[in-house]
């Protein structure tokens, strides 16, 4: 994944306007913000990626562990 527009098309317009803000503010740019998405291994999703999740139809787990960082939870 090389662009925050590849990694829109995962999305829809509501899932994005609550998602992007959120990594806005953990990330400095847009480049890091792809960054993560390609490189961030999520403990709880078998150390998959973002992208590896939304590649496998499973972006719903990541909402969930954004949401859970979000409130406050470890990873």
């Amino acid at each position: 994944m090389n662009s925050i527009i590849e990694i829109k098309q995962y999305f829809t317009d509501e899932e994005l306007a609550y998602l992007l803000p959120l990594l806005k503010l953990w990330c400095s740019n847009e480049l890091e913000i792809v960054n993560w998405f390609n490189t961030h291994q999520i403990p709880a999703c078998a150390n998959k990626t973002p992208y590896e999740l939304c590649k496998a139809g499973e972006k719903e787990f990541l909402i969930q562990y954004v949401k859970h960082i979000e409130i406050g939870g470890f990873a």
